[in-house]
């Protein structure tokens, strides 16, 4: 298994995720919990963001002891990307590209103690009530016996 440092588009809808979820403003199919209690508003998503990046770099930085002279990990800071789901209330109308991205981006968070944080543990419970949400939701769910 080799890992990397996610972009920024990843970490963008990992962050306007958990801002979909935060139950402050009623919460991501009624039910999922944010993972970063983030607000759409100020600097709240860069903060998460750069959250997000620098757990992520951990993970390469421990698999990988080379990772900074090899260019593994990228020098710019992390930046926001143009918001997908902001301007539309949130990724509900993506879900499944919202799960791949947090999937993605928990895959690559897998080494060193990274697995053991609190936040790395709250965005995947937050993956799994994901689940349950899209799966409850899917047709061919409701139609089995």
């Amino acid at each position: 298994m080799s890992i990397y440092v996610v972009d920024d588009k990843t970490i963008t809808r990992v962050v306007e995720l958990c801002a979909a979820c935060n139950t402050k403003q009623g919460g991501l199919l009624g039910w999922v919990p944010p993972a970063i209690p983030v607000e759409w508003e100020g600097d709240s998503l860069r903060k998460a963001g750069r959250m997000l990046r620098a757990m992520n770099v951990d993970a390469v930085r421990t698999r990988y002891r080379d990772a900074d002279e090899t260019g593994m990990v990228p020098e710019e800071a992390f930046e926001m990307e143009d918001a997908e789901w902001r301007d539309r209330g949130g990724p509900t109308g993506n879900l499944w590209q919202a799960l791949k991205s947090l999937d993605c981006y928990l895959y690559q968070c897998v080494d060193g103690d990274v697995y053991d944080r609190p936040l790395y543990k709250a965005l995947e419970k937050m993956a799994d009530a994901m689940r349950v949400a899209i799966i409850g939701e899917d047709e061919r769910y409701r139609a089995a016996e």
